[in-house]
C-alpha cells in the first residue's frame, strides 16, 4: 500500500473514533417515522401501514406478533458485528446497532412487529448514523433480513408468509 491510501485508510479509522459514531436507541413508532432526509436510511413497511414511504413491502406472516418478535429476537443478534441496544415491549420493537466491518461504523436498525389480525408484519428501519450516502448498505441490510426473517419463520413454523 502506497503511503497516501495508508494515510487516509488510518484518517478515516480515525474520524470515526474521534467523531463518536452516537447510536440514536430511542423508541420511535415506525409507523409515523419521518425518513431522513439523505440517502442513508431504508424503510420496509407492509402496504398502508407506515406514514413514510417505503422503499420495499414487508409480507405478512402466519404467525402472531409475538411469535414473530421471538423469532426476530433469536436470529437478528446472530447477524454479523449486530447488537441488540434496546427492547420496547410497549409497541413491539426493538432496536439494533451493526458495524461496518472495516472502520467499525455504527447503524441503527429499529424492528417493530405489527399485528395485521389475523397474521403480523414487520417494520424495519435502517439509518446510518456517520456520513451522508451509505452506497445502499442500508437497503441491502433491509433486504437480506427480510429474507432472513422470511427463512426463519418458515423454518420454525412450517409457515412463510
Amino acid at each position: 500500500m502506497t503511503a497516501l491510501p495508508k494515510r487516509l485508510v488510518l484518517c478515516l479509522a480515525l474520524l470515526s473514533f474521534a467523531c463518536g459514531c452516537t447510536t440514536n436507541s430511542a423508541p420511535s413508532d415506525l409507523r409515523r417515522i419521518d425518513r431522513s432526509t439523505g440517502p442513508n436510511d431504508a424503510l420496509a413497511c407492509p402496504p398502508a401501514t407506515c406514514k413514510a414511504k417505503p422503499d420495499f413491502e414487508s409480507p405478512r406472516f402466519q404467525l402472531q406478533s409475538e411469535q414473530l418478535g421471538a423469532i426476530v429476537r433469536e436470529i437478528i443478534p446472530a447477524q454479523a458485528r449486530t447488537e441488540l441496544v434496546g427492547e420496547y415491549p410497549e409497541i413491539d420493537q426493538m432496536v439494533f446497532v451493526q458495524r461496518s466491518e472495516l472502520f467499525g461504523f455504527a447503524d441503527t436498525i429499529w424492528i417493530q412487529t405489527v399485528d395485521l389480525k389475523p397474521h403480523a408484519s414487520i417494520i424495519i428501519y435502517s439509518q446510518s448514523n456517520f456520513g451522508f450516502w451509505d452506497l445502499g448498505v442500508n437497503g441491502r441490510r433491509v433486504r437480506n433480513w427480510l429474507a432472513v426473517i422470511e427463512m426463519a419463520t418458515i423454518t420454525q413454523t412450517g409457515r412463510g408468509p
